[in-house]
């Protein structure tokens, strides 16, 4: 996820579309594999469904459309950060908006609205 954020935040139309595919067919692979090893739970599935069904709505969509389902991909892409082990991030909430997204730097950089500053630390 953090190519699509980034592509996402520099608001790169063409890159968003392949990142957005290229993390659908990571999830879906991630998925079938602990299916596969008997690795996940009904949560974790439940999370990566979201994340493959947000993701191809994004795909289908333009504007503000596209948004509101990547919104839903970072929730939850968010989510999987704070219940399992994924790496050294840090996850950012903006109150105005309701977004919840996870990002490597210190520096807000909300994918969802890039030009807002809006976004806090939360951990």
């Amino acid at each position: 996820s953090k190519d699509l954020h980034e592509a996402s935040y520099t608001s790169d139309h063409l890159l968003m579309s392949k990142k957005m595919a290229d993390l659908s067919i990571r999830v879906k692979k991630i998925k079938e594999s602990l299916i596969a090893k008997n690795q996940t739970t009904l949560y974790l599935q439940e999370l990566l469904n979201k994340i493959e069904t947000s993701l191809k709505q994004a795909m289908e969509k333009e504007g503000l459309s596209q948004k509101k389902a990547l919104q839903v991909s970072f929730l939850n892409i968010t989510r999987v950060s704070q219940g399992f082990e994924i790496g050294n991030y840090r996850t950012f909430y903006c109150p105005e908006n309701k977004e919840l997204w996870i990002q490597r730097s210190w520096l807000v950089k909300n994918p969802i609205r890039p030009k807002s500053r809006c976004g806090v630390l939360v951990n």
